[in-house]
C-alpha cells in the first residue's frame, strides 16, 4: 500500500518535474512568511499552520500517542530495541517520505492555491495530472489507508480489553466478542453527524485533537518515568549487537525475565484455565 502510494507520487512529481526547482526554493524561502499559511490554511498565521502540522503529523504517524507499542509488543524478536528501531523507522517512512511526497505532489501541480484542504487538495493534484485514473488511484489509496488504520485501532482496543480483564476471562471473552460490533459505532455516529449537518473538516480535527489530549499526556508522562529503563535496554543492545560496552548476562531483556514476573503470570494463566473449565 505504502509502496504503491510512493510510486504514484513519484510519477506525479516526474510529470511535473519542471516545477520542482521552484517548489523547493519556495519551501525554504517562504517557510516563515505569510505565503506558508495560504492554500489549505487561508487566513491562518504561521504559528497556527505549524500547530496544525504538528497535530496532523501525530494523527498520521501516531508518534507520542502510545498506541503502536500494542502491536510492536507482540512481535517475536530477540531484543526489544530491534523492534523499537522498526517503530522509529515507520515514523520516518510516514512523516518524511510519504508526507513529503504528498506535499511535493500538491505543490508541483500548483493546486495548493485553489482553497481546498486535506484529502480533497491531494485528490485535485492527482486528478489534474492523471485525470480520472488519478482520482480512482487516490480513492483506493485512501480506502486502504483508512481500513488499515481502523483495523490497527481495533487491535489496540482488543489488547487493552484482554489485559485489563485478564483476571476475569469469562467477562473478557464476552466483551471481546461484543466489541466486534460496538467498535464501528462511534465512527459511524461522528461521520454521519458531520455529514448531515454539513460541518467541514475543521470540526472533525477538533474532535480528534481533543480525544488525543489525555492519551498523549499519559504516554509522555510514562516515557518520562521509564526513561532510565530505556537507557538500560539501549545500553544492553549496544553491548550485545554493536560491540559497545560489556554484556551483562544477568540483565533481564524482556519484562517476562524480571524476577517474579514469570511466576506471577503463570499463576494468572492457571486461574484462567480453571475458570474456563469451571
Amino acid at each position: 500500500m505504502c509502496l504503491a502510494f510512493i510510486v504514484g507520487g513519484i510519477l506525479l512529481i516526474i510529470m511535473n518535474l519542471s516545477n520542482l526547482p521552484g517548489v523547493i526554493k519556495a519551501i525554504f524561502h517562504d517557510a516563515f512568511t505569510g505565503s506558508a499559511a495560504t492554500g489549505g490554511f487561508i487566513g491562518s498565521t504561521v504559528s497556527v499552520a505549524m500547530r496544525s502540522g504538528i497535530s496532523r503529523s501525530m494523527n498520521s504517524n501516531e508518534a507520542g500517542q502510545g498506541t503502536s507499542p500494542f502491536v510492536h509488543g507482540s512481535a517475536n524478536v530477540d531484543h526489544p530495541m530491534k523492534q523499537g528501531l522498526w517503530g522509529a523507522f515507520e515514523v520516518f517512512i510516514d512523516t518524511v517520505i510519504i508526507c513529503t511526497i504528498t506535499a511535493l505532489a500538491v505543490l508541483c501541480t500548483g493546486v495548493w492555491t485553489n482553497g481546498e484542504a486535506g484529502a480533497t487538495l491531494t485528490m485535485s493534484a492527482y486528478t489534474q495530472t492523471f485525470g480520472q485514473v488519478g482520482t480512482w488511484f487516490l480513492g483506493i489509496m485512501a480506502l486502504l489507508f483508512g481500513l488499515t488504520t481502523t483495523s490497527a485501532w481495533y487491535a489496540y482496543d482488543i489488547v487493552n480489553i484482554r489485559y485489563m480483564l485478564r483476571n476475569h476471562p469469562a467477562l473478557r471473552d464476552k466483551l471481546v466478542g461484543a466489541w466486534k460490533f460496538l467498535f464501528p459505532i462511534p465512527n459511524i455516529v461522528i461521520v454521519t453527524t458531520l455529514t448531515l449537518h454539513d460541518y467541514d473538516a475543521t470540526v472533525f480535527w477538533a474532535i480528534t485533537d481533543i480525544a488525543l489530549v489525555l492519551p498523549v499526556f499519559f504516554n509522555l508522562f510514562s516515557l518520562f518515568v521509564l526513561r532510565d529503563k530505556f537507557w538500560e535496554i539501549f545500553k544492553d543492545y549496544k553491548a550485545r549487537y554493536m560491540g559497545i560496552g560489556k554484556v551483562d548476562p544477568n540483565f533481564p531483556i524482556f519484562y517476562e525475565n524480571v524476577k517474579g514476573v514469570a511466576e506471577r503470570e503463570k499463576e494468572i494463566n492457571v486461574k484462567h484455565q480453571q475458570a474456563l473449565k469451571g
